[in-house]
């Protein structure tokens, strides 16, 4: 939309200042009227659109683009009848200060909402809409035509061009301060994805780990149950030798009492420091023996 509005200006100010009728079309004097038309029909109307996507208005205001398509389709085709029944009427082509005023309206709108780009669209329209009334108080005579006022156009599109320009590089500056945002974000959400699968791992882990302590316990715990049934079982079947039995029972809850502790010594072991001993195996041997 920049490029149409910057190609449209150039051959506006050609048609304007007569270097189109020199080297476009010498021979064709006629075609400078149409193009003069035409050229500043296109150029309000890039410039429209420039304005409005530069404002990020089909993202803020999605229903103004469907009023902005019917107001060119519109203006073309009053251009299209002026142009075959009505090629006398020049003055109509200021109609097109209406998309130009709504642009510099909306440019303001938005300064005030915070969107500072908006700022330069402020300036450059004001040049513009000064030379649009400059010229139609010339063209009805209000006042006597000078340099200033006949080429007041081409210097506010100038001024505006620059401004245009100067928006355009703001915005892009802007949009790569925001990838720049957004590519730290995605990185910063790749890491966090990271730590969440080790966390995940960690836990899945924990979790094996967890399961293993609960069954390795509980057979610990009921092997000693089962024995302690069974003696029970035989005293009451062989009373005689009850005594016997209830040596073994004790034993076996003695044995019984060793693994409750261990589990205790285990939920220890994380919060102790490490400590290095001697392991009596002897004992260990004999110890599992008596069990058996």
């Amino acid at each position: 939309f920049y490029l149409g509005y910057l190609f449209f200006t150039g051959l506006f100010s050609m048609c304007h200042d007569g270097l189109s009728f020199q080297f476009l079309w010498p021979t064709m004097p006629y075609l400078n009227d149409y193009v003069f038309i035409i050229s500043i029909m296109c150029m309000t109307v890039f410039l429209f659109l420039y304005t409005c996507f530069l404002l990020e208005l089909p993202n803020k205001y999605p229903w103004i683009m469907k009023w902005i398509f019917i107001y060119i389709i519109i203006r073309i085709a009053m251009h299209v009848v002026c142009l075959i029944y009505f090629p006398y009427i020049r003055h109509l082509l200021y109609i097109d200060l209406l998309p130009l005023i709504l642009s510099y309206a909306l440019a303001i709108q938005c300064y005030f909402k915070g969107y500072k780009t908006a700022l330069y669209l402020v300036i450059g329209h004001s040049f513009i809409c000064v030379a649009y009334a400059l010229g139609m108080l010339r063209l009805f005579n209000v006042i006597i035509p000078s340099f200033l006022n006949v080429y007041s156009i081409n210097i506010a599109v100038i001024l505006d061009m620059l401004l245009l320009s100067l928006a355009l590089g703001r915005r892009i500056r802007i949009l790569k301060e925001k990838e720049l945002i957004n590519l730290q974000l995605e990185e910063k959400v790749k890491e966090k994805a990271e730590v969440m699968m080790l966390q995940k791992d960690i836990i899945r882990d924990k979790i094996k780990e967890l399961d293993t302590y609960i069954y390795r316990t509980a057979h610990d715990i009921s092997g000693p149950l089962k024995s302690i049934h069974g003696l029970t079982n035989l005293g009451l079947l062989d009373p005689q030798q009850s005594t016997t039995y209830f040596q073994h029972i004790q034993q076996t809850v003695i044995r019984m009492d060793e693994v409750v502790h261990d589990l205790y010594k285990i939920s220890e072991i994380n919060n102790l420091p490490i400590s290095i001993y001697e392991v009596d195996f002897a004992r260990v041997y004999h110890k599992s023996i008596d069990a058996l």
